[in-house]
């Protein structure tokens, strides 16, 4: 299997810093280890079905594999990788009842161990992106509508689950989750960029456009132009591939 360099995002240092100040650096280096046996699900069930160039991040919420020329397989396989790492709860289950029998954890680490088991499960199941529960949605709906409906369904559907998230989480007073969602909600603020730049371009490579000079909403045209000529409010006319008899 080919890996790149393990890459370092700059919030999982703020984050790993704050837990260590605020005494939870345990639950968070647990935390990790769940979540790289999680990707490690992934990646199985990718080299399985012949995608065996992956790179992997270290993020707040923990590792994520990126697996390369996922959206080249049938959709069935690629929901079948995004459920493989949260499959992964039930061998982790297991260890963690193994180490607690044989005396290797305490009670107290056996109950930690299976709270943030329970969680990462949780977390990945959620309808978020890039969350595989966000991804298996996204490649649910990809099969039925659009792909720039997908990206509105998703750009709207992270923010209300985050802002909800962080408020729930707020109330409890749960400071440490608090912060990993708002360095999420940082996270997806900075790639709702790139998402509107994909969306930019769908729109455009569906509905070709030329921008034209409208004085008083009026345009010459000869009659060798047939269809819709009226343009927008931005003086763009729209579907000019159209326009020719």
């Amino acid at each position: 299997m080919q890996y790149k360099t393990l890459r370092i995002n700059y919030f999982t240092f703020i984050f790993i810093l704050f837990s260590i100040v605020s005494y939870h650096f345990k639950s968070v280096l647990i935390g990790y280890f769940i979540s790289f046996i999680h990707e490690c699900g992934h990646i199985i069930c990718a080299h399985i079905f012949g995608l065996k160039k992956v790179k992997i991040e270290a993020l707040p919420i923990g590792f994520y594999a990126f697996i390369q020329n996922i959206d080249s397989l049938e959709n069935y396989k690629q929901i079948l990788i995004f459920l493989s790492g949260p499959m992964m709860f039930f061998p982790l289950y297991l260890l963690n009842n193994f180490l607690y029998e044989w005396s290797i954890f305490s009670f107290s680490e056996y109950n930690l161990f299976n709270f943030v088991n329970k969680s990462v499960l949780f977390f990945n199941l959620m309808p978020f992106y890039p969350f595989d529960g966000g991804r298996i949605i996204d490649v649910i709906l990809a099969s039925y509508i659009d792909e720039k409906i997908v990206l509105i369904i998703r750009i709207i559907t992270n923010f209300v689950v985050l802002i909800a998230f962080v408020f729930i989480q707020g109330l409890k007073k749960n400071i440490l989750i608090s912060l990993l969602l708002v360095i999420c909600l940082i996270n997806q603020i900075v790639n709702l960029k790139q998402d509107y730049k994909r969306l930019g371009e769908i729109y455009k490579s569906e509905m070709p456009y030329l921008s034209l000079y409208n004085n008083k909403y009026t345009v010459a045209y000869n009659s060798g132009l047939a269809g819709t000529i009226e343009p927008n409010w931005f003086y763009q006319f729209y579907n000019i591939k159209d326009w020719h008899k």
